[in-house]
């Protein structure tokens, strides 16, 4: 399946500590036709010397098929919901410091991908199959707001494809502070944050 594969990579980039099973098999089973782009929302819990910014949370979902040929990729830079309403399965996880933010599609993104849900449909009604759709979610980088960031480093992100659903993790207690993310941003790398 080829969403696995795309999976498979983004995983390996962020690293596997943290990822849920059950997660996995969410991201490896889910299908992009499916999604409701309204819905759609990225949670990232961070220590509260950090921030994460609009475009900072990329999602791509793309068609990649040999038969019938077709290649679509679009990329969303997730922009940052000033109002959010907390969901009450990620209340329960907080420390003290940490903040949460939430991310979702731009109203350009959401009607950008629904047409590509449409080609999606088209592409199944010319003999393609749902293998053929993939996406993927990183968190590219972020800011830091205080010069001293201690060695570890705790981040979690969580993620919302429908109306129906709960936000499930991601990964969870990742510590971006001790590790590589190349070819992302390092933690040490991240702009300060510009004060508003």
């Amino acid at each position: 399946m080829k969403n696995s594969l795309i999976m498979s990579l983004v995983l390996l980039m962020v690293g596997c500590a943290g990822i849920p099973l059950s997660s996995v098999y969410k991201m490896m089973t889910a299908n992009p036709l499916e999604f409701h782009p309204d819905a759609i929302a990225v949670a990232v819990k961070r220590p509260n010397y950090l921030r994460v910014n609009t475009g900072d949370v990329i999602m791509g979902v793309n068609i990649n098929s040999e038969t019938p040929f077709l290649v679509v990729e679009q990329q969303y830079l997730l922009v940052v919901d000033n109002n959010p309403h907390i969901p009450i399965e990620l209340e329960d996880n907080f420390g003290s410091g940490d903040e949460l933010t939430v991310l979702k599609l731009s109203p350009e993104d959401v009607k950008r991908m629904k047409v590509l849900q449409q080609q999606m449909k088209n592409h199944l009604i010319n003999g393609g199959s749902s293998d053929d759709f993939g996406f993927w979610v990183k968190v590219g980088s972020g800011c830091k707001k205080s010069k001293t960031i201690p060695e570890s480093v705790l981040l979690s992100s969580f993620l919302r494809l429908d109306l129906q659903s709960d936000f499930f993790a991601l990964y969870e207690n990742f510590d971006i502070g001790k590790a590589d993310l190349t070819p992302l941003k390092n933690l040490s790398d991240w702009d300060d944050c510009k004060l508003n």
